[in-house]
């Protein structure tokens, strides 16, 4: 899996995360199974993370300061007293 094909569909999973109050626990539940039952697909997922984690990271600091910071042009409709 490239780093495009994985932002694509890593939508489509943040959907479902946001469905299910569980999520977290489901995730670490496959990932024990995984490396139990199959230990070689684990150690080459693993290995494919170390590959894209730089580009991942990259991906998501860029998302976070594109995002809009804290406007406070009208601050004090916010905090009408401290004028």
């Amino acid at each position: 899996m490239e780093i495009k094909e994985f932002l694509e569909k890593q939508k489509k999973f943040d959907v479902e995360e946001a469905q299910n109050p569980n999520y977290d626990l489901l995730i670490k539940f496959i990932t024990v199974w995984v490396k139990d039952r199959e230990p070689e697909k684990y150690a080459e997922l693993v290995s494919r993370f170390k590959y894209l984690e730089p580009s991942l990271v990259a991906n998501q600091e860029i998302a976070s300061s594109a995002e809009t910071p804290f406007d406070t042009s009208n601050s004090k409709d916010l905090f009408p007293f401290f004028d």
